[in-house]
This record gives structure tokens, C-alpha cells and sequence, in this order.
């Protein structure tokens, strides 16, 4: 039997390669996945307080990173059969 090895798929065009000068001057609005998140953050961890415009924009590219790292994620197939690649390391005493 043959095992034949799934390469991940092509990344997906960002917006710097469609090579928009209007992509780079202003930044995307961000989805109401993102906001709902921010709200959610701030709710939970800092109720009652206003966040600093730095801090929401930290907070905005970190979720916006974690967000784009998830839909990588899920866009790789797999099946139920896949199974994590195990690690061997041959002991030697020397």
C-alpha cells in the first residue's frame, strides 16, 4: 500500500499582492468577528474600563493574527483517518 503525502494548499491572495496603493493607505475595516471579539476581551477582562486606542489596536492585530492563523488551519484538508505524524528519536548510549 501506498501513502501518498497531501501537500497544503496554495496561501490565498493577500490584499498587498492585488497591488493596491488604496489597499495600503487605509487599513481594512475589521469583520464583526473581530469586533465581537474586542467587545467580548473587554467585557470579560476589563469590565467597566475604557480601552486606549493602542491598546484595542494591539488587541485588534492580535485577534486579526490569531484569526488568520485559524482559517489556515481550516483550510487544510483532512479526514477523520489522518493521523499527527509521530516523532521517532532512536536512543543511543554513547
Amino acid at each position: 500500500m501506498t501513502e501518498q503525502v497531501r501537500q497544503p494548499p496554495p496561501p490565498a491572495p493577500s490584499a498587498n499582492d492585488a497591488g493596491g496603493s488604496a489597499a495600503q493607505a487605509e487599513p481594512a475595516a475589521p469583520s464583526a468577528t473581530v469586533k465581537a471579539l474586542l467587545g467580548l476581551v473587554q467585557a470579560t477582562y476589563r469590565p467597566g474600563a475604557v480601552l486606549t486606542d493602542a491598546e484595542r489596536a494591539r488587541l485588534r492585530t492580535t485577534i486579526e493574527a490569531m484569526q488568520a492563523a485559524s482559517t489556515a488551519l481550516h483550510a487544510y484538508p483532512l479526514t477523520n483517518a489522518d493521523e499527527p505524524d509521530p516523532i521517532f528519536a532512536a536512543f543511543r548510549a554513547e
